[in-house]
């Protein structure tokens, strides 16, 4: 069988096929052997007798061995847990649940590819893996503690038509009541358009982060509108906020916002808690949501991938030293 290309492997192998059924639920990773390039297919031992968790986790495993990132972990949605018969480590896919509608925010498709999130900056994974539990470790930098949730769903439901809504105005008022400040303090943006990026991980057509070539073919509706011209101090016309919010149901289904101590904006699965730890792991793309494990023996409980907004280029990990780096042991 022909070999597919190498930069598509998880996306096009793992995610796209993700919503389809298989009758033996090991087929979700076994079937993929036979279009797999040469050093992905090596890692896949078919054996149905191995339990379908076992073979899972074990592909995860060689998922983060042989990746020069850690987006394999972006795979993992937290309400997934809810309804799976499966007992997965918290790190590991579920493969026999479909997508979230949201989709993963790594290597978004419409991003410039100078504009992709690299969260960890240059950085390569720096994890052992335990050859004799199922336990991870990763290193990374304890970015930040969450202190409040925000159910941003709510916050734009029109109560009387159960309908979304949303305009310029409407997101001043909100941002206004949830930040003390009038500008996110870790890019000097307006605080509304900080929580509008936050909302949406910054990729509605307004970002300024969409290919330009992607937004001519596909978006030209929104003419030159991005979230840069609001410095130029006219506000964005009601046309574009009516395109935008045909997509905004789909971002923030099954998602939560929330603040940090530190006062970060951030949006992951919903399923967190105050007390959550927004870490960002070496060579990650994105940071992720860390729950304390309630044995209290030093491990962690993998939650979600998250967006955060003014540490998704890597201004986190600038100058950062290395002693700050910490090891998170992950069931």
């Amino acid at each position: 069988a022909s070999r597919i290309a190498a930069p598509l492997h998880l996306r096009v192998l793992l995610m796209d096929t993700r919503d389809r059924s298989a009758s033996n639920l090991h087929d979700k990773v076994f079937s993929l052997r036979g279009i797999a390039s040469n050093i992905l297919a090596s890692g896949i031992t078919v054996d149905y007798d191995k339990p379908v968790e076992r073979v899972y986790t074990d592909y995860a495993k060689y998922q983060l061995k042989i990746r020069p990132d850690l987006r394999v972990l972006s795979a993992v949605e937290a309400q997934h847990r809810t309804v799976s018969t499966l007992r997965l480590p918290s790190w590991v896919p579920d493969w026999t649940q479909h997508n979230s509608v949201g989709g993963v925010l790594n290597r978004y498709y419409r991003f410039a590819p100078t504009k992709l999130f690299r969260a960890a900056s240059a950085s390569k994974p720096r994890l052992t893996i335990d050859g004799r539990s199922d336990i991870i470790c990763l290193e990374g930098m304890r970015l930040d503690t969450v202190t409040s949730l925000i159910r941003v769903k709510s916050l734009l439901t029109t109560k009387s038509s159960n309908s979304f809504s949303l305009m310029e105005t409407q997101l001043r008022e909100i941002a206004a009541n949830i930040m003390s400040l009038k500008t996110y303090p870790f890019t000097g943006e307006t605080a509304w358009k900080a929580f509008f990026r936050t909302m949406t991980a910054d990729r509605t057509a307004l970002s300024p982060r969409i290919d330009e070539t992607y937004r001519a073919k596909y978006l030209a509706t929104f003419g030159n509108w991005n979230l840069d011209d609001d410095e130029l101090g006219y506000s964005f016309p009601a046309t574009a906020w009516t395109g935008v919010l045909e997509s905004i149901s789909t971002m923030i289904n099954n998602m939560h916002m929330f603040l940090t101590e530190q006062g970060y904006l951030g949006i992951g699965h919903r399923g967190f808690q105050v007390g959550d730890v927004v870490c960002i792991f070496s060579g990650g793309e994105v940071p992720f949501l860390l729950q304390p494990e309630l044995c209290r023996d030093g491990t962690w409980k993998f939650h979600s991938e998250c967006y955060v907004h003014g540490v998704m280029d890597g201004e986190a990990m600038l100058n950062l030293e290395e002693h700050r780096l910490e090891k998170f042991w992950i069931k």
